[in-house]
């Protein structure tokens, strides 16, 4: 019998040889997982640099939609009205067309002098506000001189303009004396992360451009 398995082993793999089978030794078994778990774990590496990536680098409407949930959150969406000290401001003034164009966190770039300007970032804005003499100007990068209500309710003046940030982003920036006026003189109201409301009007009998910046949201402290 065991003659007859010793006949019969060799005839076996001969046979497969015959047929074109191929026989695999445990260490080309091996290699192979071994490869197989290698390639696994960089598919595995790669979808989760995508993902980080993507987590750094949000679309637009993801970025839009973590701000309105954090807001929610604060319980400041929807967005609380203009209190009654700004409306009679504006009203004093023979402002109409009130409308809310930005509820915004403050960056510490706003506040930075080297900086020196307020952002609105175009995908946060929440109304049209602009007409279509003050479009074209902002187009062709002249600024707008407009009337400013600070959040201590004093009135100033700033210039208005349109930046593009890349190829793909555009804010509304207010500069001017931003700095030297409106962050020094409102340091307790403007500090990193506090929420803030802006507001457009018009004033006169040109309809001069106005805006008012609201607090409505404590940031950080000192």
């Amino acid at each position: 019998m065991g003659e007859a398995e010793e006949q019969g082993g060799p005839r076996i793999r001969d046979s497969h040889r015959e047929k074109g089978y191929q026989t695999v030794s445990s260490g080309e078994n091996q290699d192979y997982l071994i490869h197989k778990q290698k390639k696994h774990k960089a598919c595995h590496q790669q979808q989760q640099q995508k993902k980080k990536k993507k987590r750094a680098n949000p679309s637009p409407k993801e970025g839009q939609d973590e701000i309105m949930r954090k807001f929610a959150e604060l319980g400041v969406e929807p967005p609380p009205d203009m209190p009654e000290a700004f409306k009679i401001c504006i009203q004093d003034m023979g402002g109409t067309e009130i409308k809310l164009v930005i509820q915004k966190f403050i960056r510490v770039t706003d506040l930075d002098p080297q900086q020196n300007r307020m952002s609105m970032p175009l995908k946060q804005v929440r109304c049209e506000f602009l007409n279509e003499v003050e479009k074209e100007k902002l187009s062709r990068r002249q600024a707008i001189q407009v009337v400013f209500v600070e959040p201590r309710v004093v009135v100033s003046e700033l210039n208005l303009n349109k930046w593009d940030v890349g190829k793909t982003s555009s804010s509304y920036v207010l500069n001017g004396p931003w700095h030297k006026n409106v962050v020094k003189n409102n340091e307790d109201s403007l500090k990193p992360t506090a929420v803030v409301q802006i507001w457009s009007f018009r004033v006169g009998t040109d309809s001069k451009l106005g805006f008012a910046l609201v607090k409505v949201r404590d940031g950080e402290q000192d």
